[in-house]
Formats: C-alpha cells, structure tokens, sequence
C-alpha cells in the first residue's frame, strides 16, 4: 500500500464532509491543504474604469477622484458607492502611474 500523505488525508476527508455538509469553512480548509486555494476573486471594474478612466482623459473630471466617483454613481448600487470610487481610484491611479513609467 503506497504511503499517503497526511495533508492528502486531511484535505480529502475535509473535502468530503463539505460536500455533505455544504460546509464552506471545510471547503476551504481541503482547497488550502491541497494548494488550490486562489484567495479572493477579483472583482470586474472593466466598464466603471474605462468610463472614469474616459472622464478623467476628456478633462470632464479635474481629478482621478472625481472621475471615479461619477462612475461609482452610475455603475455601483447606492449602498456600494463608496466602496466602489475607491476600488476604481485605487485601480486608476495604478494604471495611470503604469502608463506615465513608459
């Protein structure tokens, strides 16, 4: 009988018992042992950026933040604003300070 590892072990027994349970917490725990665990999926901005991005270029926004705020209002729900014109700040300002090193 081949030897198997421990974490195999674990992560398979862990696996099965989400599966069951619909445990998420397990799930996890099985994908980190197993190494395929990716973190947090990242969230599509393609449209709000290219829009804030557009505003920003055109001279519509004098600043990066105000360009981005305008498209969180459009594209985000109301209670994600916020949250949104600093993901889409954060992400512009990225991409400007790239583009600018060239």
């Amino acid at each position: 009988m081949p030897e198997v590892d421990i974490s195999e072990r674990i992560a398979r027994l862990c696996h099965a018992v989400a599966e069951r349970t619909g445990d998420g917490r397990l799930r996890t725990a099985s994908a980190i042992l197993t190494g395929k665990h990716s973190g947090r999926k990242a969230i599509d901005d393609t449209k709000a950026l290219e829009y804030a991005e557009g505003l920003f270029k055109a001279g519509v926004s004098q600043s990066v933040h105000r360009a981005c705020e305008r498209a969180a209002q459009l594209y985000a729900p109301a209670h994600q604003v916020d949250t949104m014109r600093d993901r889409l700040r954060r992400k512009l300002r990225r991409k400007l300070d790239k583009s600018e090193e060239v």
